[in-house]
């Protein structure tokens, strides 16, 4: 997969998904990329644990919070349900 944009506020964003190779060495191709520019790169490797959306690793972190959203659904329900009686 591959993203690419540009605003004009910041500077050209490549988004790839790559192969790690043996000794750890990461293989990027972009046309998007000029020759000689200097670029950060920040890798975040893929876990074999299960998928969390970008907040959904909050749900139930704080002490007195829902454990699941299930819980907090259910409790936002029996709310309105008080609220309409």
């Amino acid at each position: 997969m591959s993203l690419s944009y540009r605003s004009a506020h910041m500077s050209t964003t490549v988004v790839k998904w790559v192969t790690v190779k043996s000794g750890g060495h990461i293989e990027l191709d972009s046309p998007e990329l000029q020759p000689g520019v200097q670029a950060e790169v920040i890798v975040i490797p893929e876990t074999n644990g299960p998928a969390v959306g970008l907040l959904e690793w909050l749900v139930g972190a704080a002490p007195g919070t829902y454990g699941s959203p299930v819980e907090a659904d259910a409790h936002l329900n029996r709310l309105r349900d008080e609220w309409r009686s």
